[in-house]
């Protein structure tokens, strides 16, 4: 289990926004010196994940620059 200011574990996931399938690295975002914030998204059911996930995207971090949203 990670603690707090361990790195992440080197990951790919699928991104399929576009209409096509693409894979994404960890490393493609910090090796360009970029913060990733990894959020797990359960249902769009339940109220209370619709909006902390709207709180998260407001957050004004994410519009200052750093880090940078990647959202599909």
């Amino acid at each position: 289990m990670l603690e707090t200011d361990d790195s992440a574990p080197a990951f790919e996931l699928p991104d399929t926004a576009a209409g096509r399938i693409d894979t994404h690295t960890l490393s493609e975002y910090t090796d360009r010196g970029w913060s990733v914030v990894l959020v797990f998204y359960p249902f769009d059911i339940l109220l209370a994940c619709t909006s902390q996930w709207c709180s998260l995207r407001d957050w004004s971090l994410f519009r200052t620059g750093s880090p940078k949203p990647a959202t599909t």
